[in-house]
């Protein structure tokens, strides 16, 4: 069955668009001592639907898209705040730099420049604006702050988050470096991060890649608005940039869908090639969840026998945590592993490739931290000293870190990776970490970067180098690498009902890879990772239903990743399980085809329900359903105990595909039934009446 794209645009809902942008404005505040009846000090049009106006004594700066009627010319929309830029303003004295349309300084040196930026498409009009600040003020370490109101329409970011919210406007985050991170331990931004932030109403922000960028969304002081600073000094990620600026680029479009598309194509780069189609169509099965570190050669051949016997399909079978003697090694433990070149090629004889968990870390005690330090392989603790800095990380103390910037160091790590595909017939691997918050507050690099985030890009760089043919690895973070191939795997999650890394979060984490550019999404282990809350090596069984619902989230996802057997349940839950696989056989070829538009257009596979109906209220703070394409929309149950849920269809019609009907959309369906084996899902109906 082919999925038909299918976008309808009504006229209505294009004038009504105009009448929100043209409610749009965001200002800076500093001393409000003007009124907004106020006649401005400047007043300068940089585009047909963008003016800027300076009020007197620069104590405001207004910037409208598509200006206000004559009676509310500086209206704003929220209530002021205030920015750190002191004394007044006037036009720079010095000249401003080639292109920039308006230049204003402050008496206390922070200057914002106001550029058109450069059209790259008719359905995208953008301004950069940037701020930098003078020798006076260097000594504060940060620019002014510039603060959006969020509270008249609905945001959503770009960045993994502990509590994943879709749209964002309900998070909070105090000011905090936008670098990459592990959530699991609640640090503020995620593994996957792209400095795109885009609101219902057609407005959207990127930040320069350069920019030592502090977000804060919903602070203390700033409640309802999303606010952006540029920051530096020996207290912040960005040890290589001495004089903060803040850059960004401002774009509007007609509606928010329209927004990522041109935004995406001017902004993010575009994946070069596709996943192995094997990964697509069988899933994945690691031994983490299920065995933790308890794993040996005989525990990975029987695990594999028992997927067979079992009727289950699997593309490749992933031997995590704990297969080298030590942790940065490079070699199979021949204590819990005899003959892992034997056990790959039985494995090979069931049709089963075999993966490596691998990672940047190399803890001291390994045969691997001799060679790498010696080498000077590693990230090193000063600039003036080759001493390896001591990372902490889940595994180890005082350890190694890999240091990706250094060519050397990557040569190394992927001939290393090469011996064990040589030697021991593996595919290839699953890279954990890469996250810049595992760098220390003090390092040095081979090579500086501009940004610490690059630190990631280099690292999943290295990782796409070590499988450019099988194109079966994953890794989990993501930085201006959209460019690989591989699957961008969620994090842990934890197997519950909740919205802290529970269930709750698939969806809108699937939908936030999509929105940074990345489609390759793969979701973590099906029932999530079983953790007991004191020792991460110890299984706990996630409950049954939990296992089962989870399962129908991901069922339309591009891959599916299984640890937690259905058979450690029982024989009812094997057949659920089997069902339902067979019913994702049936979506294959779609997904197939949609990760191949992926490829060539960066649009995600898994897409939000304003994708095509992107004036809908419903569908913009849905984030329980999502759309597999523009054509198949997926509502699974993800309430404990429940056997019903109120479905929202958008506009067209929607053929149902568990009750056989045909439906009308914009409208909700409530308590509609959905027991322990149902997926609901909906394919849509084209004007032929043909269902796609």
């Amino acid at each position: 069955m082919a999925i038909r794209k299918r976008v309808v645009v009504m006229g209505a809902c294009v004038f009504l668009m105009a009448g929100l942008i043209a409610g749009v404005g965001v200002y800076l505040w500093r001393q409000h001592e003007d009124r907004d009846d106020d006649p401005p000090l400047r007043a300068l049009a940089l585009g047909p639907d963008v003016n800027v106006y300076i009020m007197k004594g620069g104590h405001s700066v207004y910037l409208v898209v598509n200006s206000f009627p004559a009676a509310d010319r500086y209206k704003e929309l929220g209530s002021e705040l205030g920015i750190t830029a002191k004394g007044r303003a006037s036009p720079c004295t010095s000249s401003a730099p080639s292109g920039a349309a308006l230049c204003v300084q402050w008496e206390d040196g922070a200057k914002l420049h106001i550029t058109v930026a450069s059209k790259t498409s008719p359905d995208l009009d953008c301004i950069t604006m940037s701020w930098n600040v003078s020798q006076k003020r260097q000594q504060t370490n940060e620019t002014p702050t510039d603060c959006y109101d969020m509270s008249h329409s609905f945001w959503y970011g770009a960045f993994e988050d502990h509590f994943q919210k879709w749209p964002m406007n309900t998070l909070k985050i105090g000011a905090s470096p936008y670098v990459t991170g592990e959530i699991f331990d609640r640090v503020e931004y995620g593994e996957v991060i792209e400095p795109l932030f885009l609101s219902s109403l057609g407005m959207g922000i990127h930040a320069d890649v350069n920019t030592p960028l502090y977000l804060g969304i919903n602070a203390e002081a700033s409640e309802g608005r999303i606010c952006l600073t540029g920051r530096t000094g020996s207290n912040t990620p960005y040890l290589t940039q001495t004089i903060p600026s803040l850059r960004y680029d401002l774009c509007k479009a007609k509606d928010i869908s329209t927004l990522w598309k041109e935004m995406a194509k001017k902004y993010l780069p575009k994946p070069r090639r596709t996943p192995s189609p094997y990964v697509v169509k069988f899933p994945i099965w690691s031994t983490w969840a299920r065995y933790k570190s308890h794993i040996n050669q005989t525990k990975v051949l029987d695990f594999a026998e028992q997927i067979l016997r079992h009727n289950m399909t699997i593309s490749q079978l992933e031997i995590d945590d704990d297969w080298t003697p030590r942790y940065g090694d490079f070699t199979f433990s021949t204590e819990k592993f005899p003959e892992p070149a034997a056990m790959v090629n039985e494995l090979l004889g069931m049709r089963i490739h075999t993966t490596l968990w691998m990672h940047p870390f190399i803890n001291t005690d390994s045969d691997a931290y001799k060679t790498a330090s010696r080498e000077g392989y590693l990230v090193c603790e000063s600039a003036n000293s080759p001493k390896p800095a001591a990372i902490d990380w889940w595994r180890g103390n005082g350890s190694g870190l890999i240091d990706f910037t250094n060519d050397k160091a990557v040569d190394w790590y992927l001939q290393e990776l090469k011996k064990l595909q040589t030697n021991f017939n593996v595919s290839s691997f699953k890279f954990d970490a890469g996250e810049v918050s595992y760098l220390p507050k003090r390092y040095a690099l081979a090579s500086p970067l501009t940004s610490p985030n690059f630190f990631t890009t280099r690292y999943v760089d290295a990782a796409c180098r070590s499988d450019m043919f099988e194109r079966r690895l994953e890794v989990r973070v993501g930085f201006r690498s959209q460019e690989c191939h591989a699957l961008v795997r969620m994090l842990d999650r934890a197997s519950d009902w909740t919205h802290k890394l529970g269930i709750l979060t698939l969806i809108p984490t699937a939908l936030v890879s999509g929105l940074a550019g990345y489609p390759f999404v793969l979701p973590d282990m099906i029932g999530g990772n079983a953790y007991n809350a004191s020792n991460i090596d110890q299984t706990v069984l996630p409950d049954r239903e939990l296992y089962l619902r989870w399962l129908q989230v991901t069922l339309f996802m591009p891959t599916l990743q299984f640890s937690v057997a259905p058979w450690d349940y029982d024989e009812e839950t094997v057949k659920i399980t089997q069902k339902l696989l067979s019913l994702r056989e049936d979506y294959i070829d779609d997904i197939l085809l949609l990760m191949d538009h992926a490829r060539d257009t960066g649009e995600p596979v898994v897409r939000p329900l304003w994708w095509t109906d992107p004036l809908d209220k419903d569908a913009l703070t849905c984030e329980t359903e999502f759309l597999l394409g523009n054509d198949l929309l997926v509502a699974p149950v993800l309430e404990k105990g429940a056997t019903s849920r109120d479905i929202y269809l958008p506009q067209g019609l929607w053929h149902d595909q568990l009750r056989g009907i045909i439906r009308y959309g914009k409208q909700w369906l409530r308590d509609y039934t959905a027991q322990l084996d149902e997926l609901p899902h909906f394919a849509r109906v084209d004007d032929q009446g043909i269902v796609g």
